[in-house]
């Protein structure tokens, strides 16, 4: 797994862990199937007030090194690095539910996500004003919650209580 690749499990929420597992395991897997996947929905909504912050705000300088303005400056005259920077969505496209039940996370394993949203952002990115994926789940619990209790409708349906 790639370092700056995001991952989030239940043992984030160590409260709503400890009420799971009291569950017994057909409806645990419903549940946080259905959580995860109002988790993927709630960390598909960017959750940013971005204002611009330079690199030399965030750090003190532009670049960390000479080797890494030059590195940067032949990536632009190729046209690997495209000025002005085009957003593509690509990390809110790239939440997902990985497993299934009991056995599944929140993944992004969209190249840098991890200094954007996960557990090693940049000061640059948290300066902007990117969010940990998990603080925001921790911010939208009530949203989690209710998701996840989908998933309890879901079980009850599945042993025949209420009908589809």
């Amino acid at each position: 797994m790639p370092d700056e690749m995001i991952l989030i499990d239940a043992q984030g929420f160590e409260k709503l862990h400890a009420k799971l597992v009291k569950l017994p395991p057909a409806l645990q897997d419903d549940v946080a199937q259905a959580g995860n996947e109002e988790g993927v929905r709630i960390l598909g909504q960017y959750d940013v007030q971005y204002h611009y912050v330079s690199r030399k705000q965030a750090y003190g300088k532009t670049f960390v090194s000479e080797a890494q303005r030059k590195f940067v400056m032949a990536k632009i005259r190729e046209g690997e690095i495209k000025i002005p920077y085009s957003r593509t969505g690509g990390l809110r496209k790239g939440w997902r539910v990985v497993g299934e039940g009991r056995n599944s996370f929140i993944a992004n394993d969209t190249p840098g996500a991890g200094y954007v949203m996960g557990d090693i952002q940049s000061r640059h990115e948290a300066l902007v004003g990117w969010k940990k994926g998990l603080d925001v789940l921790n911010r939208n619990i009530a949203k989690l919650i209710k998701g996840a209790t989908k998933g309890v409708a879901k079980a009850i349906r599945k042993v025949g209580l209420i009908p589809s």
